[in-house]
């Protein structure tokens, strides 16, 4: 899914190649409104979030090998 979304993201920077980010408002449910650029840096922290959590999974000596 992580790589999937990557594709997906370059994708949308190539949409929005040109526009002011810090003028792109984004409602958000939990934190509330932010800027395209905000939503990026918050995307790029939640990803690695979970390719880290996924690594560790993959790490553990019950994860399935092969």
């Amino acid at each position: 899914m992580l790589k999937a979304q990557n594709s997906m993201l370059a994708d949308l920077a190539a949409e929005l190649e040109g526009f002011d980010l810090e003028t792109l408002l984004y409602p958000h449910p939990i934190s509330g409104p932010m800027d395209a650029r905000q939503r990026f840096d918050f995307l790029r922290v939640h990803m690695l979030r979970h390719q880290k959590q996924m690594q560790e999974l993959k790490g553990d000596a019950g994860f399935p090998k092969g």
